[in-house]
């Protein structure tokens, strides 16, 4: 232990962290806190300081990364109805756009024939097993107001059903469309260590939603830990440990190499992964024509988008970016566009405000919704990247070694580094958005307060399941305040035909079955 401490104390002092280093030999010294000083050093000896405050000096290129911003080009369809003409169209299509990296379209454009092509594709895929589900769910819901990991969150407007309910109830209504095996689908659940334990437990004591236990897999997000931004020191998050934040969605591809999800993957003849947040109830799991466009056009990375509703709404933006040292006077040369996501907070002015004056849209309108199909071939070769960190400017708690009390900051005081899962996005063959309603597809719950509430959630989810009762003749009271439908019952509106003509004029709709 003495060697420990030697080798940790001298790395803290080299990294100019005087006062924790203070603080350790001030343990080490005490006979009455042998078990904080125990800890603290077993907490320090699993952290690799010099390659966290390398990966941390790096992070600050990403902050000052200059580029230039293009925006998707939307593929131009051609019109047909049938399977056969559907397969020509396509053909020509993926010839006339056979050097393009970054395209985009729109859902309702996408004709009949090719729309029903695709849609088959992707059936075709989950039927043979071809494809996996990966949620990532490592934090938890304390902006909600939630004591427990986000994934728990009652929001069934009626039935109280978790988020994770529902996404389990919709991957089973999915296998009986795709007339799949039970065992055709498997879950990965991307956790974190601090709800690791809850959300396993949380699996056991509702049965798995009805899933089979050996389709259901955890593994957990890499942890970081965080930095202050005066001392440029580790930050303490209690007497004895120190304070740590998940890596960002980007840890995903190395959490799975390392953890031996891609392995398991493979063993079960997964090619493509569906990976999507656990805060969105509207997600189509495994969504078929999402795989299926994905599949038709060969693409490393497809990526699902909104019409973002202003310039200050809080999502990335999908685009292509050239480096502003190779610019030229062809700076839109295909081969040096970059597919990207441009995250919220690192769209300047100029970017957001930006207004196509044929349109009088926004020129930058695509906003990423964090769902993805991946190729596993892909996936595996990022499990080997080094991506750059980004930087995370937050309000961190923390144990100060001043008054020896845990300090609830005001104001930003810490780092968390990160990395984003779109970061890959440059390394992919193609990467072609599918931009959905927002309506039918994306009503995420972030926080108690804004847009992105519960209440707000569950309005958006009653208007659809009402829609899809309207669309069927089903007759709905003005006294009727909302609507639930069970995912075990329609995945996406399909099957509510029994339902034609009934009437419905209770305050709460639960359609179960």
């Amino acid at each position: 232990m003495m060697h420990r401490f030697d080798t940790i104390y001298k790395c803290l002092l080299n990294n100019e962290m005087e006062k924790l280093a203070w603080y350790l030999k001030k343990l080490k010294n005490d006979e009455n806190r042998v078990e904080e000083y125990c800890k603290l050093l077993d907490d320090l000896s699993s952290i690799d300081i010099d390659y966290l405050m390398n990966i941390y000096e790096i992070s600050k290129t990403n902050m000052s990364e200059k580029y230039h911003l293009i925006p998707p080009k939307r593929i131009v369809w051609e019109e047909c109805n049938t399977i056969e003409q559907a397969k020509k169209c396509i053909e020509i299509t993926k010839e006339s756009i056979k050097d393009e990296r970054c395209l985009i379209t729109d859902i309702r454009t996408i004709p009949k024939g090719i729309y029903d092509y695709i849609y088959q594709e992707g059936i075709d895929l989950i039927k043979s097993g071809k494809v996996g589900i990966v949620i990532m769910s490592g934090g938890d819901g304390t902006r909600l107001g939630w004591n427990g990991p986000k994934g728990t969150y009652p929001i069934g407007i009626v039935s109280k059903k978790s988020l994770f309910q529902i996404m389990c109830e919709r991957i089973i209504c999915l296998t009986r469309i795709c007339k799949a095996d039970e065992n055709k689908i498997p879950l990965y659940i991307m956790t974190s260590s601090s709800n690791y334990s809850a959300i396993s437990e949380f699996f056991k004591l509702n049965k798995n939603f009805g899933l089979k236990e050996e389709n259901i897999i955890l593994f957990k997000q890499f942890m970081l830990p965080c930095i202050d931004i005066k001392s440029k020191s580790l930050m303490l998050s209690n007497i004895s440990t120190i304070n740590k934040s998940p890596n960002g969605n980007g840890g995903i591809f190395a959490s799975m190499k390392e953890q031996g999800i891609i392995k398991d993957m493979k063993r079960r003849g997964i090619e493509y992964i569906f990976i999507s947040t656990v805060d969105n109830p509207l997600c189509k799991i495994a969504d078929p024509l999402f795989i299926g466009y994905s599949h038709t056009f060969n693409l490393d990375i497809a990526t699902k988008t909104v019409a973002r509703l202003d310039p200050l709404e809080k999502v990335g933006c999908l685009a292509q970016k050239i480096n502003k040292n190779v610019m030229n006077t062809s700076s839109e040369d295909c081969k040096l566009l970059m597919p990207c996501i441009v995250e919220y907070t690192e769209m300047g002015d100029e970017i957001n405000n930006s207004i196509n004056e044929d349109t009088g849209e926004m020129v930058f309108s695509h906003g990423s919704i964090a769902i993805h199909n991946m190729k596993l071939t892909f996936v595996e070769e990022m499990g080997d990247k080094e991506f750059v960190y980004h930087q995370a400017i937050k309000k961190i708690p923390f144990y100060d070694l001043d008054t020896n009390k845990i300090i609830q900051p005001k104001d930003v005081n810490g780092v968390k580094l990160e990395l984003f899962i779109f970061d890959c996005f440059k390394f992919a063959n193609k990467v072609y958005g599918l931009e959905v309603l927002r309506s039918d597809e994306f009503a995420p719950i972030k926080s108690s307060t804004g847009q992105d509430t519960p209440t707000n959630c569950q309005k958006i989810m009653s208007e659809l399941y009402r829609d899809f009762l309207l669309r069927v003749n089903s007759v709905i009271c003005n006294s009727v305040k909302y609507v639930e439908i069970s995912p075990l019952v329609s995945y996406s509106g399909e099957g509510l035909e029994h339902l034609k003509m009934q009437i419905f004029d209770q305050e709460y709709v639960e359609i179960s079955e």
